[in-house]
């Protein structure tokens, strides 16, 4: 099968669980092409990115100038370039665009993207399926499949009531990763028919599952990971670390991830006197992380309702956490009770709550032999999250919609 990505960047380090998606269909044999509007040339890239010469299979939409003359300028020198190869494309798109508000992305996309070449165009995040609509209604594509994380149905659609009209009108499938993205979808009038959960999957072949055992002397080391940004709550966590701390100095903090709340965390951290106990390392490789996992005793994801509305979908780092065997403490957050079952495979704690994290934290580092029970629980809570099985549905799905199904 053939099968076009699109995506807002690419490759993305915080967005693994469509790197795995993408990998899993090509293991299995189907032809994937990515489409993205910019490569944000990060510092690292998952092993997989070179493994699977992903980048060799990305097609970025030219770049656009910022400044509105030389944008303009150069549209009209690649509207030349293309005109010869597809002039009914560019007509219709024009059209379009002239009709119902210009948008330079999706000219560029009509420009670069091939004629009904895909089985099925997959987009990830709303704000791409509005793409993969638009190239649909222009006759580019065929069967359009779109899934829906978190950001694109909460900050993305404040006082925008109709802004998946048309993807609605025209997709074939949404998929959601949770019962509380679906509750969302349904709201801004998405079609019960043509939904299915498909929750982001995680590769259980190549995570090393451990029960976290402390040893005698030896500091408890907990985990963090995610970008720092105020949806991740990581002021809190400093918070409840630092009481911490002061009544257990054994006790070390690792958060992996970068934003741009980096510098107010580091400030935070020398003001705390912790910066011996705390490490922010950025975003690093693959081996380093796996490292930092398997030495980690608990992992901590204290994620909250950013202040304009941007709210985690899945959570599919907690799911990663679970397959390691390790407890986790995290809040109740979006679909985080339907992710990490609170009681189950650790605790969740109300947002902005860092007195009841620095509960939870102090009463598993007191009662270690409750870390055997979390972790296996843990474990099979993360086999429902298995790619292998998850691909395997929604290849089944992909099907069904070339017979015209769903």
């Amino acid at each position: 099968m053939k099968i076009a990505f699109i995506v807002q960047s690419f490759p993305k380090l915080s967005e693994r669980f469509v790197i795995d998606q993408i990998v899993e269909l090509t293991r299995l044999g189907h032809q994937v092409s990515i489409y993205a509007i910019n490569n944000p040339q990060e510092p690292y890239t998952h092993d997989d990115i070179s493994k699977y010469s992903l980048i060799e299979n990305t097609h970025y939409i030219p770049t656009r100038p910022k400044s509105k003359t030389l944008l303009r300028a150069k549209t009209v020198v690649l509207l030349l370039k293309y005109l010869p190869q597809k002039p009914h494309i560019i007509f219709k798109s024009l059209v379009n665009l002239i009709k119902n508000g210009f948008n330079y992305e999706k000219l560029y996309y009509s420009l670069i993207f091939p004629a009904k070449t895909f089985d099925i165009v997959h987009c990830h995040f709303g704000p791409a399926g509005q793409i993969g609509a638009f190239l649909k209604k222009i006759n580019l594509c065929k069967h359009l499949v779109v899934t829906f994380h978190g950001y694109d149905v909460t900050s993305y659609t404040n006082n925008k009531d109709s802004v998946y009209d048309e993807v609605f009108k025209l997709g074939d499938l949404f998929t959601y990763n949770s019962i509380a993205t679906k509750e969302k979808l349904i709201k801004l009038g998405c079609p019960l028919g043509k939904m299915q959960q498909i929750p982001m999957g995680i590769n259980l072949r190549d995570l090393e599952f451990k029960i976290r055992t402390p040893k005698e002397g030896a500091k408890i080391r907990l985990l963090s990971v995610g970008r720092l940004v105020e949806m991740k709550g990581r002021d809190y966590l400093l918070d409840a670390f630092a009481r911490l701390e002061k009544e257990n100095g054994n006790i070390q903090l690792d958060i992996v991830g970068d934003g741009e709340l980096r510098e107010h965390l580091e400030r935070k951290i020398e003001e705390l006197c912790l910066s011996a106990k705390i490490n922010i390392l950025g975003w690093i490789g693959d081996k380093h992380l796996e490292d930092l996992y398997s030495k980690c005793h608990i992992f901590i994801h204290p994620s909250v309702t950013q202040s304009d509305g941007n709210m985690e979908g899945q959570g599919v780092v907690l799911v990663e956490a679970q397959a390691r065997g390790i407890p986790i403490v995290a809040t109740k957050h979006n679909a985080f009770p339907e992710t990490a079952p609170d009681g189950i495979v650790g605790y969740l704690v109300e947002e902005r709550d860092s007195d009841a994290i620095y509960r939870k934290l102090k009463y598993l580092i007191e009662n270690t032999q409750t870390w055997n029970h979390f972790g296996n629980n843990g474990k099979e809570n993360a086999k429902k999250y298995d790619i292998a099985t998850i691909t395997n549905k929604l290849l089944l799905l992909y099907e069904e919609i070339k017979k015209g199904g769903i």
